[in-house]
């Protein structure tokens, strides 16, 4: 396989490019020409089979969602779920590494609303009528199709309370979040601000 994908034919490989044979996998890389045998501070084993796994995540949409309650403190009371990602790949059980091979192949937004739609479409299982806490990438911000995704998203949910957690690295427009916040709340949904 290259970058996932089964070889069928004479394939040329590039710099980056990731190379599985059978369960073992290589990561094209120019010679240095020197023979470092520093340790390296990541597992580069782990990281590949990740990106080994992830078209399989996107195909065969391998998500487990879980839930975690939003509690209210004094009165300790569930107010609400933050939908979290998971995922029954090795090597792509947590969203980390989710999104690191995600970044690999540039499909972060692409991977958030799929993340998302699982999150909703699992939910009603839930308890009571609890608002439901959807998180979104950095990159949703800018991308012109999150209006129309929670658009699909809220067909799919029904009447069930949603939330759209937006992280604090992504607010460097307020213009654009007063926007935002215009079109989702014509859809029923509010907006919560992660981490501030």
């Amino acid at each position: 396989f290259v970058n996932g994908h089964r070889v069928l034919e004479d394939t040329i490989v590039r710099a980056g490019d990731l190379l599985q044979f059978a369960d073992v996998a290589f990561r094209v890389q120019p010679d240095s020409g020197g023979r470092d045998s520093a340790t390296q501070d990541m597992d580069v084993e782990d990281q590949a089979l990740a990106l080994i796994q992830f078209e399989k995540l996107l195909s065969t949409r391998s998500v487990v969602p879980h839930y975690q309650p939003i509690i209210a403190l004094p009165e300790r009371v569930t107010i609400g779920y933050e939908s979290l990602a998971r995922s029954r790949l090795y090597g792509l059980r947590f969203p980390a590494s989710i999104f690191g091979a995600a970044a690999h192949f540039r499909k972060e937004v692409e991977t958030s609303c799929l993340l998302r739609h699982y999150g909703v479409t699992q939910a009603r299982h839930l308890p009571g009528n609890f608002a439901l806490f959807l998180n979104t990438h950095p990159g949703e911000l800018c991308d012109t199709d999150l209006i129309e995704s929670l658009r699909l998203l809220r067909e799919t949910a029904g009447e069930l309370p949603m939330v759209l957690e937006i992280h604090e690295s992504s607010v460097t427009s307020p213009a654009r979040l007063r926007e935002l916040k215009a079109a989702i709340g014509e859809l029923g949904i509010r907006l919560a601000y992660d981490d501030f």
